[in-house]
């Protein structure tokens, strides 16, 4: 940070100006330094969150089919895959090689935001900016994450577009179109990337550059693009989800209220000395946009909207994910430089205007860098606690052990041992250690990581469920039909929940098993080849729950009639 404040005071050989290489480099290298030193320790940690889900994927998947099927459901951003399938095949399962790209690709971002930058403020306004970008907690969380790479390469691909488009609208006719045409395929690749790049080429009609008539002539091609990414995104989701990823739930207007609160909370500012200075870049910002209603209040608003506008179908999902506003706290960190830069052109002939703007930049990296470094703390406590629950179930080799883990991507990681790594022995998994998990693995040893030591455990059956009467009769009356028989309970007095899974892969013990009548019959869409495996829970409407061992059903293996079935009972204890 002295540094920032040595600069600022430079002699006047090196004022700010395009032509002097030696201040650009000094105004780039203190963000790209200040990066690497709160954000290098992420090269060392392991898969989380959503990487295992990702890692199956882009196994099971080419490359062709990421681009142009249906195959990533609701959501269609196939640079994503893509962008780690390629660590895939270079690094295969060492997530080292994973986070240096991840990393490199956001020291690239930042060399082009301030290529873009610079183009609009002196390089050390530029270079705070984007500093105080840094130190932000959601750019925090979209740098922890792999998952989130396409956030990072589409924010980079829209700033190379954004570079291009300046060069089309200020350079002679013959060298225009040119350069529209690079800028509309970068911007191809920030839709690509992610969704929310879409409404760039809103806020290029509105940047102060020529005039109006050449800046909307240089859109074409970006309009163009436009169109076919609809096109394709439409081919992937359809017209119902075109402009929405998450259907189950839609955002209320109240959600809308609720953003400012929102920005407050995930941006870590959650004391009064923190709102001052920040307070101090809105209330002049408002009173330049009322000065300047139509050049600056109208564009702003342009991009308010633009920035906004796409995050309006996941706004009721802001509260758990902070990484959404790794756009918006862009938008606020201009907002910053706009301040500054007018505050620079009022007090020219001020000696106190440098330390006037330098003091209040540290007040707003200090404000962002306090709770930036305490959630990085946790964040990786929580990293290293996936790691080493991760590996276990990974390459742990004991076939009679339960790994007890709650997280939703324990499952996807157990599917990359089976299909990456070809081990399908090994560990189990159960979120907690119930009935469930206690039933399917009678005997076996449950380990459980908590507060940074393994817990152990052995799975008892006796000691779950109530030991009553319960029997069973399944019966494969075709190839693709089954019937079954329950007992010895009616309807009336409970409710039987059944899971089934083929007999080489394990129950989903996360998901909520089905009720089913205590007989009836069911179809399936084609023929039973590989054997069945099920298992029945039983609930009285006293409330007591009952389970039966898992039991396999091989249409292979018929009885002396020729009939496939299972029949098991248990009496009362």
């Amino acid at each position: 940070m002295v540094s920032y404040w040595l600069v600022s005071f430079l002699p006047s050989s090196w004022s700010p100006s395009p032509k002097n290489v030696r201040v650009h480099l000094w105004a780039l290298s203190l963000p790209l330094l200040l990066f690497w030193v709160l954000y290098h320790q992420i090269l060392y940690t392991w898969w989380t969150a959503d990487d295992p889900a990702l890692l199956e994927y882009i196994h099971e998947v080419s490359p062709w089919h990421i681009l142009v099927s249906k195959t990533r459901g609701l959501f269609y951003t196939p640079l994503q895959p893509l962008s780690l399938g390629l660590d895939y095949y270079i690094f295969g399962l060492s997530p080292g090689g994973f986070y240096w790209h991840h990393l490199l690709s956001f020291s690239l971002l930042l060399l082009f935001a301030y290529g873009v930058l610079k183009q609009f403020f002196p390089p050390l306004l530029a270079s705070m900016t984007i500093s105080l970008f840094i130190v932000s907690l959601p750019t925090a969380h979209v740098a922890h994450y792999l998952m989130l790479r396409h956030y990072i390469e589409g924010l980079g691909f829209a700033l190379l577009a954004t570079w291009c488009y300046l060069r089309a609208v200020n350079l002679s006719q013959n060298s225009r179109s040119f350069w529209a045409i690079i800028g509309s395929l970068w911007y191809l690749g920030a839709c690509l990337a992610k969704e929310i790049y879409v409404p760039l080429p809103f806020i290029l009609l509105t940047l102060p550059v020529c005039v109006f008539q050449q800046r909307l002539r240089q859109l074409l091609p970006f309009l163009i693009t436009v169109v076919v990414y609809t096109g394709l995104r439409l081919y992937s989701v359809g017209w119902k989800d075109l402009f929405s990823s998450y259907p189950e739930r839609s955002t209320q207007w109240q959600n809308l209220l609720h953003l400012p609160a929102m920005i407050l909370e995930h941006m870590g500012w959650q004391h009064s000395w923190q709102w001052l200075p920040w307070g101090a870049v809105m209330v002049i910002l408002l009173g330049l946009v009322w000065q300047k209603r139509y050049s600056l209040g109208l564009p702003l608003v342009v991009w308010l909207i633009a920035v906004i506008g796409p995050l309006w179908p996941v706004l009721w999902r802001l509260i758990y994910l902070r990484y959404y506003l790794f756009i918006v706290v862009f938008l606020i960190c201009l907002a910053c430089s706009l301040v500054w830069s007018h505050l620079n052109s009022w007090f020219t002939s001020s000696p106190g205007r440098s330390l006037l703007i330098n003091l209040w930049f540290f007040a707003l990296l200090l404000i962002n860098l306090l709770p930036t470094q305490v959630d990085q703390y946790w964040l990786h406590l929580d990293k290293q606690a996936r790691q080493i629950q991760g590996e276990f179930l990974l390459y742990n080799q004991s076939r009679q052990t339960v790994l007890l883990d709650e997280h939703y991507s324990a499952p996807n990681l157990l599917n990359v041992r089976k299909t990456v790594l070809g081990q399908f022995s090994g560990p189990k998994l159960c979120p907690v250690a119930d009935c469930y998990c206690t039933w399917l693995y009678p005997g076996y040893t449950a380990w459980h990581y908590f507060n940074g030591q393994w817990q152990t455990q052995i799975l008892s059956p006796e000691q779950c469920g109530k030991m009553v009467a319960l029997s069973l009769r399944v019966t494969l009356s075709s190839s693709s039909q089954v019937h079954w028989q329950l007992g010895p309970y009616t309807k009336s007095q409970g409710q039987y929940y059944v899971w089934v899974a083929n007999h080489e892969e394990d129950f989903n013990l996360q998901v909520p098993p089905p009720p089913i009548p205590p007989q009836g019959t069911y179809t399936f869409t084609q023929k039973l080849v590989a054997p069945l495996k099920v298992l029945i829970k039983y609930q009285s409407s006293e409330g007591w729950v009952t389970y039966s061992p898992p039991l396999v059903i091989d249409s292979k293996q018929v009885n002396v009639q020729g009939v496939a079935e299972v029949n098991w009972q248990r009496s009362a204890q």
